[in-house]
């Protein structure tokens, strides 16, 4: 079996949503999306995300192994919530945020 490396997507969903209002594939858009930048520490843990000026807190996440590399929506099928370019992927994770209180 040839190594292969693992490609994610994050789908960022509002906790009892099934679409994602939000997802990246793309790892600088990751990174923007969560406010890492040139300043942040060399590894950063999220308990919040900003959405829009309103802190959500990260209440669940759920992750899928496709059982291959999947590169079909690169051709057929469009993402909405998809922030950047659309690329091959083999994982996802889908964070579901509540707004704080």
């Amino acid at each position: 079996m040839k190594p292969e490396n693992i490609k994610t997507k994050v789908n960022f969903h509002f906790e009892g949503q099934a679409k994602p209002f939000a997802s990246a594939e793309d790892y600088e858009v990751l990174k923007r999306f969560l406010w890492i930048d040139e300043e942040s520490e060399y590894e950063t843990n999220i308990s919040e995300v900003d959405v829009e000026g309103k802190m959500y807190e990260i209440v669940d996440t759920r992750i899928s192994i496709l059982k291959e590399t999947s590169d079909l929506h690169l051709t057929y099928g469009i993402d909405l919530a998809l922030t950047g370019e659309s690329l091959p992927y083999n994982f996802r994770v889908s964070v579901y945020l509540k707004e704080k209180e």
